[in-house]
């Protein structure tokens, strides 16, 4: 069976090595904003991850992406169904966002 897209949420261009850039183990998809540095760019590719740019999140306290573009470009995927791993911007985003049925955590 066909392994699940890995998609990385990632604003500045920050994962450049690393499980999340085997794309031997899945397809990875990072999702960025045009002031991505052109080096990650450059990484990425040469990985072969493919990668998206999408609108910055704005607004009071924004931080990281925008959530109706993020989860637009997982829909012209065809991705129905997600999991998000992150830090506490990432599930605030969601959160504000109201897209997140269920919350897990692991605290360890």
């Amino acid at each position: 069976a066909p392994q699940p897209l890995r998609v990385v949420l990632d604003s500045r261009g920050r994962v450049t090595k690393g499980p999340l850039m085997d794309t031997s183990d899945a397809p990875t998809l990072v999702l960025t904003t045009s002031t991505c540095p052109s080096d990650s760019v450059q990484l990425w590719q040469e990985a072969g991850v493919e990668f998206e740019v999408v609108p910055a999140a704005e607004g009071e306290g924004a931080r990281g992406l925008d959530m109706d573009a993020v989860l637009d470009a997982l829909g012209r995927r065809r991705v129905i169904q997600a999991m998000f791993e992150g830090g506490p911007h990432v599930h605030a985003s969601l959160l504000r966002h109201g897209s997140a049925d269920a919350l897990h955590l692991y605290v360890g």
